[in-house]
């Protein structure tokens, strides 16, 4: 765990690309095998198609806080028109308060810092995404793509694939419900919380509580206490419980042959090694950490135990005994 820990900025970039090169390796193999593409054309084509798609989710943050940015000002000024409004509310219910306090606190607010530490995140996963491309680059150009590759190649990239075409599916269908949502009431920020209910979707579990919480401060400065923001916020609240706790786990579960609590504790472990990479990459590498662990008798009950299959654990464990 310590040199898990200590080694952080070097795994985290090859383990990201060697998630990435799974993930293309299908596209280049059916291109090259299926549609008879010669190898260097058949990368070049995916790694096009990689960078295109990694341009529009990066476009989709910095226009998400570019939004942030120039709304900031304006939230500012409506949070303090907003705390007045209580403050009066509170004084003519005889409470009594320190308004000066208040006022000083909230316009004591680090909104610039805060923009600041997302824009110095975003500038440091930038640069992080180059090394990780070019790393990928080299892991595909250096593909082999003679006939007998190993098959423990094969699962992992076979976990890998139907892992992120599931996450794929469960955070698009998300992220659409929850905009529909946010326009049909025209909230503001909108874009900003479609692309964070996209990218916290693919924390299993806990991102999604946490893309309920998020849009909480700006419908209570858009609509108040009023019955409209109290209906948009159930309404995210029921999108992100049925799929991100019923249907997301549910899929999980059956595509890696992860159990449910399983993949919540690889969230947690994961997540306090290496933070949001982490979290986002826990249900893949611990269904890596299952296909090698099937691949020994010794081992193979903890593997039957990641998957839910206690008694057949129990039994195997006390046949190798």
């Amino acid at each position: 765990m310590v040199f898990l820990y200590v080694m952080k900025p070097i795994l985290i970039p090859l383990v990201l690309s060697f998630f990435l090169f799974y993930l293309v390796a299908p596209t280049i193999d059916y291109m090259n095998e299926r549609l008879k593409v010669p190898k260097t054309i058949s990368i070049f084509i995916a790694f096009i198609i990689l960078i295109c798609l990694i341009s529009i989710l990066v476009l989709i943050v910095v226009t998400s806080i570019r939004n942030v940015i120039q709304s900031s000002q304006l939230y500012s000024y409506e949070i303090q028109a907003l705390s007045e409004r209580m403050i009066l509310f509170l004084q003519t219910k005889g409470l009594d308060i320190d308004a000066n306090l208040i006022r000083k606190s909230i316009l004591n607010l680090p909104f610039l810092d805060w923009i600041q530490s997302l824009t110095s995140q975003t500038v440091g996963f930038t640069k992080n995404l180059l090394l990780i491309l070019l790393i990928t680059y080299f892991l595909l150009a250096t593909k082999r793509t003679d006939t007998g590759p190993m098959k423990l190649t094969s699962e992992v990239q076979a976990k890998i694939t139907r892992y992120v075409r599931t996450k794929l599916f469960t955070s698009t269908l998300t992220a659409i419900l929850v905009g529909v949502v946010l326009m049909i009431f025209n909230v503001d920020l909108a874009i900003l919380f479609v692309a964070a209910t996209f990218f916290l979707n693919f924390i299993p579990n806990v991102g999604s509580a946490i893309a309920i919480v998020l849009p909480i401060p700006i419908l209570f400065i858009q609509f108040g206490a009023s019955l409209t923001g109290i209906i948009v916020l159930i309404s995210l609240a029921i999108i992100q419980f049925l799929i991100g706790n019923v249907l997301d786990p549910k899929l999980m579960g059956e595509n890696v042959g992860l159990h449910p609590v399983v993949i919540v504790m690889a969230l947690l472990f994961w997540g306090f090694i290496w933070g949001i990479t982490g979290a986002f990459l826990s249900v893949p590498m611990t269904a890596i950490l299952k296909v090698l662990l099937e691949r020994s008798q010794t081992l193979r009950p903890i593997a039957m135990f990641l998957n839910g299959e206690y008694k057949k654990a129990e039994s195997v464990q006390s046949v190798t005994s």
